[in-house]
């Protein structure tokens, strides 16, 4: 907690100086009853001052979000943590600089960036470095038809990154343009004690291009992104110097998005959409599997199971695609009750999207070094989905603006959802996958879960809630 007053006092030496502060609690619940329930929350103290050229602030956030799942297996995540963060910048003639360290004591991540640009911003161009470790989840995953083996784990997920990134761009007049690029790389983080892990590897690029017009409190946007990149994601088990890969899902990824909008004093308008195509690559190398349950045993459980039972091993390969349509419309009203400012809001959200998939399930079996491929199954699966993000909030000000009060509610309502899955074996005979177990299902228990209409009550809601003052 002392990084608060060490932050302030280095700014605040000048005597004309600008504080300003907020509170702020934010949580987005959703649920789906029977088999499928998550939500997450932040709380955030934040104080800053400002001295001339020099902006620093501190903050102190609280996390929390909780995940669980019960359909095939039975998974729950969670995270909760705090986390300290420091931020100082600079603002100078021809040059921008900021630097910003987050951590919590174990944890630790940082960005520092650098801005150059002429007196009249005519021209611009930025360039940023950040990385570091972030985590940890801790996952619980049960098994829904015990056998004595292997009937729970618990995993431990954390990520070791760096990104780096470089922006150009002009402004002239009330136009601004710019191109971004960025890199993210991540790669595998040491095992600490013994126990089950998820790790990964990835690297993404993402470009970006934007423009923007504004003219006095009115703003038009429009911005087009791609990203591409490949991820590695590993389960391990590790007990003392031993350590077996039990899981392995390579993912190739490729995602195109635009979207572009109109914010005013009273109004804002946006429509966008997104389209992204998502391939697992067939890996047929031994240690190589997608899952090896085997591997995930202990040495003296393996021992007595050595040449008793059949090894089964599973590879999934394939690939997905999907695309999401999305809109939105807010209106804002303006009163002014003595010498306060009272602004309420009420917003609408509308989505549509849809995607397949093409996945094959490979199994193959072994006893005793000899190899046999059992046999493979392609699962074809669609899904597509209508509803509506319901907002309503204010905004209260003092008289003289100093302090303010910020809310915000949202409530998710969904019009439809219409999901199948078949699966055809190596004969070629179909039949449909009952979402409820994983199993094969007659023709009135399938029809009934293709189509649903969910109740908005039952699949989420939101919640933001801001106070704080400026002076």
């Amino acid at each position: 907690m002392a990084i608060f007053p060490v932050i302030l006092l280095v700014v605040a030496f000048a005597a004309a100086a600008d504080f300003a502060g907020t509170a702020r609690c934010r949580g987005l619940f959703l649920w789906n009853g029977k088999y499928a329930s998550a939500n997450a929350s932040e709380c955030e103290i934040r104080d800053s001052v400002r001295s001339g050229a020099l902006q620093a602030s501190a903050a102190l956030h609280a996390y929390k979000a909780n995940l669980e799942w019960e359909n095939f297996w039975n998974i729950s995540s969670r995270i909760q943590k705090w986390e300290g963060e420091a931020q100082v910048r600079g603002y100078f003639r021809y040059l921008d600089l900021a630097a910003k360290a987050v951590g919590d004591g174990e944890f630790f991540r940082a960005n520092a960036s650098t801005v150059l640009h002429t007196p009249d911003s005519l021209f611009f161009g930025e360039l940023h470095l950040g990385g570091g470790t972030w985590g940890e989840i801790r996952s619980t995953w049960i098994s829904d038809k015990p056998n004595g083996f292997l009937d729970t784990m618990r995993i431990g997920y954390r990520r070791e990154f760096l990104r780096k990134g470089l922006v150009v761009g002009t402004r002239f007049g009330r136009h601004t343009v710019n191109v971004e690029g960025n890199f993210f790389r991540s790669v595998r983080g040491p095992l600490d004690g013994n126990g089950y892990f998820l790790r990964d590897s990835s690297e993404f690029w993402m470009g970006k291009l934007r423009y923007v017009h504004r003219n006095g409190d009115a703003e038009w946007k429009m911005q087009a992104a791609y990203l591409s990149g490949n991820a590695h994601f590993y389960g391990l088990r590790k007990d003392g110097e031993n350590i077996k890969r039990f899981a392995y899902l390579p993912v190739n990824a490729d995602v195109l998005g635009a979207n572009g909008g109109f914010s005013g004093r009273s109004w804002e308008w946006l429509c966008g959409g997104l389209y992204g195509h998502f391939r697992l690559p067939h890996r047929t190398e031994r240690f190589w599997e997608t899952l090896a349950p085997n591997r995930a045993l202990g040495a003296s459980l393996l021992q007595v199971l050595s040449f008793s039972l059949y090894k089964r091993n599973y590879r999934l390969y394939g690939e997905m695609e999907g695309g999401l349509i999305h809109s939105r419309v807010g209106r804002s009203f303006h009163f002014s009750p003595g010498m306060w400012h009272f602004a309420p809001r009420i917003s609408g959200d509308f989505v549509y999207a849809q995607g397949d998939m093409d996945v094959f399930l490979s199994s193959e079996t072994n006893k005793a070094f000899v190899f046999q491929k059992s046999q493979t199954e392609l699962y074809r699966g669609e899904v597509y989905m209508a509803g509506a993000i319901a907002g309503t909030g204010f905004l209260l000000e003092s008289p003289r603006r100093n302090f303010f009060t910020r809310l915000s509610l949202l409530q998710i309502v969904p019009f439809f959802l219409h999901k199948k899955l078949s699966k055809i074996d190596e004969s070629g005979e179909t039949s449909d996958v009952d979402f409820g177990n994983g199993e094969p299902s007659s023709a009135n228990t399938s029809s009934r879960r293709k189509s649903e209409h969910l109740s908005p009550f039952k699949t989420g809601f939101g919640i933001d809630l801001s106070v704080g003052y400026r002076f």
